[in-house]
């Protein structure tokens, strides 16, 4: 019988991983998470040769190897990425350090060209001058995103009222 495998099975397993490597206050990279996760089913591609001489595995397994891993690697981003929250300004939450009431515990950053959430007391100086002047960008750029919306929304009803 064929069983399926779902893609909200897959993201539940990124998600366990991405949990504990959390609790064990570890970075969370996306190959490593990917790698974790495309060994525990690589029973899955197990080859049988019946000749012990033939060491290359035929193209299908390579191609259903590459694709699993690529399309685990892009979810492992897609739920390191949505690991970073919105404002949370107005969420009630416990402070992560006393004295910070908007310090989180955990960052996404890039490095090396790969979004990876860091444990914040692993980032570096250079990491975390990075995000505070990331935020401050966000903020004049998403104040100015408000008003047009709010200038947008104004010539709305007066088009409707016409």
């Amino acid at each position: 019988m064929l069983r399926k495998y779902t893609e909200t099975e897959l993201r539940a397993t990124i998600q366990k991983q991405i949990d504990s490597l959390r609790a064990r206050r570890k970075p969370v990279h996306p190959a490593w998470v990917t790698q974790t996760i495309c060994k525990d089913h690589h029973a899955g591609l197990a080859y049988q040769s019946d000749d012990d001489r033939q060491t290359v595995e035929p193209e299908d397994v390579a191609f259903w190897r590459f694709c699993g891993y690529t399309h685990t690697r892009k979810l492992v981003t897609a739920c390191i990425n949505d690991l970073e929250p919105a404002d949370t300004s107005g969420d009630e939450h416990e402070p992560f350090l006393p004295g910070f009431n908007l310090l989180r515990s955990q960052y996404v950053w890039r490095r090396d060209g790969v979004d990876v959430e860091v444990p914040t007391e692993q980032a570096t100086v250079e990491e975390l001058l990075a995000k505070a002047a990331q935020f401050e960008r966000n903020s004049v750029t998403l104040a100015e995103h408000a008003r047009e919306l709010r200038r947008y929304a104004g010539m709305r009803a007066q088009e409707i009222a016409s």
